[in-house]
């Protein structure tokens, strides 16, 4: 299974000046911790959009983004072009445990509460088996 996990930026992350110095100190470890319960054969990619740019014209089984308060917004663009595309969508973090009404219109399911975030592989598996 090809999984994308992405963590957007927030806004200010874009510029170059904030880009290399504050943003590349904090590592999505969320994402890197969720990564290692998909077996060997998957091929998980994660981008972290305050270091990396983010592609959107890949074709991935499942994308799984990590929203915050402060880039919700952008996280839900993403999700929509994925989801648009047929692409399953499944959303967790901070923001998705605080509003997960609004965070369900942008994805094919949401996680709330960061410790059931691992058991997003079997739900990966079950989604693709589809």
């Amino acid at each position: 299974m090809k999984v994308k996990m992405i963590l957007p930026s927030l806004q200010e992350a874009e510029s170059p000046y904030l880009r290399p110095i504050k943003y590349s100190l904090f590592p999505p470890l969320g994402l890197a911790t969720l990564a290692a319960y998909f077996n060997d054969d998957d091929e998980v990619e994660i981008v972290d959009q305050h270091v990396e740019q983010l592609t959107l014209d890949d074709e991935p089984d499942l994308v799984c983004i990590q929203v915050y308060v402060t880039n919700a917004y952008r996280a839900y663009r993403i999700a929509d072009h994925y989801r648009q595309r047929g692409i399953y969508v499944v959303m967790g973090g901070l923001h998705v445990t605080s509003l997960p009404d609004e965070a369900a219109q942008h994805a094919d399911t949401i996680k709330t509460r960061n410790k059931l975030l691992i058991k997003l592989y079997s739900l990966a598996r079950c989604a693709h088996s589809e």
